[in-house]
């Protein structure tokens, strides 16, 4: 394990299952800066299977396992990973995704939670550069615009790739909703933008994988967004008991 920060500002939750191909990479990003910055890296697996919890081990300051006794969704492991945060804002983030400027970005973090009425924040998400296809650039254009454009009024949106948030208003409504398989990072800021505002940094940009697009293409993940926010907005619940792994 590495050796833990006294007294972090930032604890980085990072639910994982089976993902020995990115997490010593998305974790080790982190390492030079965990000083300057005060961070700490909280690794919550779901139940791997590969070597993602020994890579873990080996970098993380804390991991998590889970109890298997338990069907296990990302909701549960972003929560686990938060019941052992110590950091004063959490960073919820995914087991790829990689921040362009370390500094710039947890400097940019700080300043915004020095506003006492921000409960969260998010930035914008692209595919990795030397990934990145036109139909990529397309849709996450729209998908960041209609982010920043909800945070201005009703906060309907939220990518799990980047939720950060004020730790006390985080427990205070009781974390993400665990029996929502889909849709657990729209409905945190949702609940959370009842009690402060959320911002937008649309100055800053992270990257992630676009391994879930390669395998179910724009259509079908689209519509199974879009089928997941109306089961929430209707039924109140998630239409299905799985989300399919993209690995």
């Amino acid at each position: 394990m590495a050796k833990l920060n006294k007294s972090p500002k930032i604890s980085i939750i990072i639910p994982t299952k089976n993902e020995a191909n990115y997490i010593e990479k998305t974790i080790k990003q982190y390492l030079p800066y965990k000083k300057k910055h005060g961070l700490e890296i909280i690794i919550a697996d779901g139940g791997s299977t590969d070597k993602t919890v020994a890579i873990a081990r080996k970098h993380a300051d804390v991991v998590v396992l889970p109890n298997l006794s338990r069907k296990q969704n990302i909701a549960i492991g972003r929560n686990a990973g938060a019941k052992h945060a110590r950091g004063e804002i959490l960073f919820h983030t995914d087991a790829d995704v990689i921040i362009p400027n370390k500094n710039k970005f947890f400097k940019r973090i700080i300043k915004e939670f020095e506003k006492n009425h921000i409960v969260a924040t998010t930035t914008k998400l692209q595919i990795y550069p030397w990934e990145e296809k036109l139909r990529d650039k397309v849709f996450h254009h729209g998908m960041n615009g209609l982010i920043q454009m909800t945070s201005k009024f009703s906060n309907l949106l939220g990518k799990g790739e980047c939720q950060i948030v004020r730790a006390s208003t985080f427990r205070k409504i009781g974390g993400y909703n665990e029996a929502i398989i889909v849709g657990e990072d729209c409905n945190l800021f949702y609940r959370l933008g009842k009690l402060g505002k959320i911002s937008y940094l649309k100055d800053t940009t992270i990257y992630h994988s676009p391994r879930r697009f390669r395998k179910n293409g724009y259509t079908k993940t689209l519509f199974s967004y879009l089928r997941e926010s109306f089961s929430l907005a209707i039924l109140g619940r998630s239409s299905v008991d799985v989300w399919e792994e993209a690995r």
